[in-house]
């Protein structure tokens, strides 16, 4: 029996370990949970599935460790008994939005990282850069701030219309350009001459009529002036043409799902 006691006592200090290496790599864990029914039996919660969570924190209470995580389910902070967690594993991937930032090399700062839910739902940008840094353990610029209400808008579209969960799919124009174009990101501005020029070039490979797309956009409102948003668009276009032709690949290859049941991923095709 002291054995035993002895064993458990050594797991949960390995485990304390291993979370607060998590934390202070800001990586999640995946583990399984279990509480103990009347004979003092393990009894795993969701039948044995996995969590994936972003720790937060460890805290020491009445004799227990507890991991806190922040939950998108219920928009509060929740903790885990770790010593009723067990397979506890660091998940040692990158979001989606920073792979992709690496890939591009240079231009990579066109990627602005992707926000948490829940400073995209926040009153403000000061709660929405506090409740970043709680979750993610980093603030947020203002080009991201910026595009907070259109995340917004998808989450809301995709939540109240499951049917288009992991339907609709994310991708990235720069990224995407960088694939059509053998791997070579367009170092160029998108907003100047040369910069457009050489993304429309790319999309005439692949699209011949791009041209009349660009002029049927700045005739239809005679007020237009920029093509930019115009030549990003029709390059997700093209883009999910050649998924549909070459089939579709995914950043990360194994993408987890988040806790709302959207796939955390950017999509391409080569």
């Amino acid at each position: 029996m002291a054995n035993r006691v002895k064993a458990i006592n050594e797991n949960i200090y390995y485990n304390v370990d291993r979370l607060h290496i998590a934390i202070a790599e800001n990586k999640q864990v995946s583990f399984k949970y279990f509480d103990y029914d009347i004979k003092k039996e393990k009894r795993y919660r969701k039948n044995g599935e996995l969590y994936f969570v972003s720790p937060y924190a460890l805290s020491w209470d009445d004799e227990n460790y507890y991991l806190i995580t922040f939950s998108e389910k219920y928009n509060d902070f929740t903790h885990y008994r770790v010593d009723r967690m067990t397979n506890i594993e660091i998940v040692d991937q990158l979001r989606p939005d920073l792979i992709v930032k690496k890939e591009l090399g240079k231009k990579g700062s066109s990627i602005f990282e992707v926000p948490c839910r829940q400073a995209v739902y926040a009153e403000d940008k000061k709660v929405a850069r506090e409740r970043n840094i709680a979750i993610l353990g980093k603030s947020l610029s203002e080009q991201t701030l910026g595009i907070a209400k259109a995340i917004k808008q998808v989450d809301e579209f995709l939540q109240s219309k499951p049917q288009w969960k992991n339907g609709l799919l994310e991708s990235h124009p720069e990224f995407c350009f960088s694939k059509l174009n053998n791997n070579q990101p367009i170092l160029e501005h998108k907003t100047s001459t040369e910069g457009q020029q050489k993304r429309l070039g790319i999309l005439r490979e692949y699209y011949p009529k791009a041209d009349q797309v660009v002029e049927k956009f700045l005739a239809d409102v005679p007020y237009r002036k920029k093509i930019d948003d115009v030549v990003d668009a029709l390059c997700l276009a093209v883009m999910g043409k050649v998924i549909l032709e070459k089939g579709l690949k995914t950043i990360p290859e194994k993408p987890m799902m988040g806790a709302k049941g959207i796939i955390m991923q950017i999509v391409y095709a080569e």
